[in-house]
């Protein structure tokens, strides 16, 4: 299974302390904060290189390499 680092956003669970896992995952939102970084830089968003389809894999890889680096 793939890591996705858990909530983004963990609640408190104030009955028995344990930590409710609600919400996007820290990797979803790893890959917006990429994709806002991207889209409001005028090189990214202006060079033809960059497709929909591989915008977003680039912002998972990176994603994906944030969590691997909260690990170490």
């Amino acid at each position: 299974m793939k890591n996705d680092g858990g909530a983004a956003f963990p609640l408190e669970n104030s009955g028995d302390g344990r930590w409710v896992n609600s919400g996007m995952t820290l990797r979803d939102w790893f890959v917006g904060m990429t994709l806002i970084g991207h889209l409001s830089n005028p090189e990214t968003t202006n060079h033809q290189s960059y497709t929909r389809d591989g915008l977003v894999t680039e912002c998972y890889q990176m994603a994906d390499a944030m969590l691997e680096a909260r690990e170490k």
